[in-house]
């Protein structure tokens, strides 16, 4: 079967070579550059678009020609064939099984099936964190409201009876509780401890002429020490 392109392989080492398959090779390369120019190169119009390719796969040990056309490759096996200084080389000649396209690469393709996309896993922290950055206090400035909306203080119109029940164990958060006058105000009311809070002239800057009082104006007192606390905890 004839096609464009045609490959050439050895039959045997040269020992003027001295087994050097890359040496003899060089040789074959030598010897196709002169007698393509002289009997192709020269006799045929071939130009950059469609041109005669000389490759050497040194690793396979192995040469194509790849010609523009198929009348061309048979000028030039049949041509090489009657050289007597090709049959020297120890090398003989013949087609490949098909065409080569010579400004066409082709690819292995992977199944669509098994197609993966693989991408590094991202760093922890990130490559641009700034470990000197000190994060930024909490504002210290809050509004207290004085007088809480009722419904926030009253219950859903139910029977006594739920009412009693409902606030029997648990706290009651007095929201409307009035200043005692040692300045101390009740927040927090249950059977084991009540929370009280500790009014201090306000040291904030106040806004648009509304009163504001910092947080840490207000001072509670000790929780209820606990039979599961340790005294490492209080030290801390």
């Amino acid at each position: 079967m004839t096609t464009n392109t045609l490959i050439i392989t050895f039959t045997g080492f040269d020992s003027r070579y001295e087994d050097n398959v890359g040496a003899q090779l060089d040789a074959i390369m030598d010897f196709l550059k002169v007698w393509l120019y002289d009997n192709i190169l020269t006799k045929f119009e071939i130009n950059n678009s469609n041109p005669l390719v000389l490759l050497k796969l040194e690793k396979f040990k192995r040469i194509l020609i790849v010609a523009p056309d198929h009348q061309l490759s048979e000028l030039i096996i049949s041509s090489i064939v009657q050289s007597n200084h090709f049959s020297e080389l120890y090398c003989r000649i013949c087609y490949t099984l098909q065409d080569s396209k010579i400004n066409e690469r082709t690819y292995l393709e992977v199944p669509k099936s098994q197609k993966l996309f693989l991408i590094s896993p991202p760093v922890s922290p990130p490559p641009e964190f700034d470990f000197e950055r000190v994060e930024d206090e909490p504002s210290r400035i809050t509004h207290h409201i004085d007088d809480a909306p009722k419904a926030m203080t009253s219950f859903p119109a139910e029977t006594n009876e739920l009412k009693t029940t409902a606030t029997q164990d648990i706290p009651t958060l007095m929201l409307n509780g009035a200043d005692k006058p040692d300045g101390h105000r009740l927040l927090l009311s249950s059977s084991v401890a009540n929370i009280t809070l500790q009014r201090r002239p306000s040291v904030s800057v106040n806004v648009d002429d509304e009163p504001h009082e910092s947080v840490e104006t207000f001072k509670t007192v000790l929780p209820p020490k606990s039979t599961f606390d340790d005294d490492s905890d209080l030290e801390e």
